[in-house]
């Protein structure tokens, strides 16, 4: 018999009861611990070709932390506690959407506490519509949409037939806003060159200042 799901609305004395949320409280002690800034998961800012990447840690420094900290000997075991967290939400990889963790240089963030799923958490329906647009507005092969999220995509839009078209402007404006900050940061310091946005066409050209 499947667990009943946790209301949003749910009070204190619910919360403290129900079996995801003990699961959750011990998942989150141990994030807190990853997340001291003196003894936790060593969290940087990197440089990348365009711009900085803020506050990421690598899957091995992740790995490594846990290994020394819950003493652990199997690489394997740590890798599935990696994995179990990254599944229920509380770290990401920047790069990717995948709910797993690899032992290499790849780059990961932890989820805002906000987020966390004691919090019950449920994002509205527009805002995923608005993150699945922007997704197939994006050229990278490892960024498509699953069969699933195509399948969320189109109820989606049958769900706001009458104003998907105001959807589908809000991530365009969200996605050239990131463009236009990457083209920023990267002509910024280089000549003297600043991108503007050209209103109109809603392209990126660049002018002298």
């Amino acid at each position: 018999m499947a667990l009943p799901r946790l209301r949003v609305n749910a009070s204190n004395e619910e919360r403290l009861v129900h079996p995801n949320h003990m699961v959750y409280r011990k998942m989150e002690m141990l994030v807190n611990q990853m997340l001291d800034t003196e003894a936790g998961v060593p969290i940087k800012t990197v440089k990348s070709f365009l711009s900085k990447v803020p506050s990421v840690f690598t899957g091995q420094d992740l790995i490594g932390w846990i290994m020394k900290n819950l003493d652990m000997t199997d690489l394997s075991d740590a890798l599935h506690l990696a994995h179990l967290i990254a599944s229920h939400g509380y770290l990401f990889q920047i790069d990717d959407h995948v709910l797993t963790v690899k032992n290499d240089g790849t780059f990961y963030r932890f989820q805002t506490p906000y987020f966390w799923p004691s919090n019950c958490w449920d994002p509205e329906n527009t805002d995923y519509a608005v993150y699945l647009c922007k997704r197939t507005m994006q050229n990278k092969a490892h960024l498509e949409l699953e069969d699933f999220e195509a399948e969320n995509l189109a109820k989606l839009q049958k769900m706001f037939s009458r104003k998907w078209e105001l959807v589908f402007i809000q991530a365009e404006a969200q996605y050239k806003f990131v463009i236009f900050i990457l083209f920023a940061a990267r002509f910024g310091k280089k000549d003297s060159q600043a991108p503007v946005l050209n209103r109109r066409y809603g392209s990126v050209k660049t002018v002298r200042t």
